[in-house]
Order: C-alpha cells, then sequence, then structure tokens
C-alpha cells in the first residue's frame, strides 16, 4: 500500500511540484495550505508523514508541529521541516520542536525522497537484516530502574510505563546494548541515520536530551556526558 502523506504548505506551486514529486514516486499526497487544514484532515484519515513548511497563514509550522508531539493519537507521526531557513541554529531549532528531519528551500526533489524513504524505513522497516539483527539481541534489558521490551517496543521506569518516539527508542536500544562503552557522536549519528548526509554531530546532543528528559535522567546518572567525544550509559 502506498504511503500516505500529507503536505502542509501555503504556496500553490511548492504544494504542486511536492505532491507530484510523490505521486512519481509512489506516495499518495494529500495537500493542505494551513496548519488548521492539517488538523482536520489528521482527524479524517491516517497518515505516515507530514512534510511541513514553518511559514504558515494562521496557526505557525512551529506550534503546529509541538501540537503535534502533544497528542497521543498523533505524538509519533514522523514530520519533516521545509524551510528557507539554513543556519545551524535554525537546523537545531527543527529538531528541538519534535521534527525528525528538515529539507532546505529551495530543495531537490531527489533529496526529498531520499529523506523521506529513510525516515519511513526507520518507522516501518522491516528488512531481513534489521529483523536478524533485532533477533540476535537481547529481547527484554532491565538498568538501573529502566526496563525496555525491544520486542514489545515498550519502556518503564520504576513500574511506570514511558512513552518514547520511535528515534528516542532507537537511541535508548543503542546505550542499553553498549552499557559502559563511550559512544562518540559520530558513531550515534552513523547508527541512527545510517549514512543520511547533513546530519551534524551536534544533533545527537538533541535527542540525548530529549531522552534524559523522558527517562527523568537530569543528573547524568543513566546517560553520561564525556565532554569532547560523546555518551557513556553508566
Amino acid at each position: 500500500m502506498a504511503r500516505k502523506i500529507l503536505i502542509v504548505e501555503d504556496e500553490p506551486d511548492i504544494r504542486e511540484v511536492l505532491s507530484f514529486t510523490l505521486s512519481m514516486n509512489g506516495f499518495t499526497p494529500v495537500s493542505v495550505p494551513s496548519a488548521e487544514a492539517a488538523e482536520e484532515a489528521l482527524k479524517e484519515s491516517i497518515f505516515d508523514m507530514v512534510l511541513l513548511d514553518l511559514m504558515l497563514p494562521g496557526m505557525q509550522g512551529e506550534a503546529f508541529c509541538k501540537k503535534v508531539r502533544i497528542t497521543e493519537s498523533i505524538k509519533d507521526l514522523p514530520i519533516i521541516i521545509i524551510t528557507a531557513k539554513d543556519s545551524e541554529f535554525d537546523k537545531i531549532r527543527c529538531l528541538e520542536l519534535g521534527a525528525d528531519d528538515f529539507v532546505n528551500k529551495p530543495f531537490s526533489n531527489a533529496e526529498l525522497i531520499a529523506r523521506i524513504k529513510a525516515i519511513l524505513r526507520r518507522y516501518h522497516g522491516s528488512s531481513k537484516q534489521t529483523e536478524q539483527h533485532a533477533e540476535d539481541k537481547q529481547e527484554i534489558i532491565s538498568h538501573r530502574g529502566i526496563i525496555a521490551d525491544f520486542a514489545k517496543k515498550r519502556v518503564s521506569k520504576n513500574g511506570e510505563e514511558i512513552n518514547l518516539s520511535v528515534k528516542e527508542f532507537s537511541l535508548l536500544e543503542i546505550f542499553l546494548h553498549n552499557k559502559g562503552m563511550t559512544l562518540s557522536r559520530e558513531q550515534l549519528v552513523d547508527t541512527l541515520w545510517k549514512g543520511e548526509k547533513e546530519v551534524e554531530p551536534r544533533t545527537v546532543d538533541v535527542w540525548v536530551k530529549r531522552l534524559r528528559e523522558k527517562i527523568g535522567d537530569k543528573d547524568q546518572n543513566f546517560i553520561k556526558t564525556i565532554w569532547g567525544f560523546g555518551y557513556r550509559c553508566e
């Protein structure tokens, strides 16, 4: 079944280009001109991803992204932000909003499709290699009050369930399977983003910060920062 992608973009020409590009690559696009229209679309149908412009009439893209991330039924929906801003601060900001990735305007259609496919593989991937890799690992790991069930994709701390996004769960899995090992930011980028271009090592800091907040690790008793290098699961 073709993956269904919601395009939230107020410029008609860009909506048309995005819709055409997605259709030609086997996706089912639905385009809307505002965040308010996107909210209605998400209530009426199930989508596999959102392509989101930041500068929108009415509710801005930032507010919409934050709203998605706190709405239980769609909080794990993959989001790619399409923006004309390209500074390092803006890129980090996009990730802090809860986006999975960003693409700069003007964008390359080929790059956009590659990024879409890469993110969908992370969320829905089922290659034999990935399945075999998962089978070779422990299905349940308990460490410092955290219990992670990798088969059921569930995490709890001291008996209380923790809701993690797909990437947060993947990051926790890496740390738990490599307890006591210091992992560089570059190693984590290579593992989590699997060779995607333009993913900066500092991106890892954003995701570690999110994971720490979710698991209550403000004192770094679980994930320790190794300054100038990376992180280690204590």
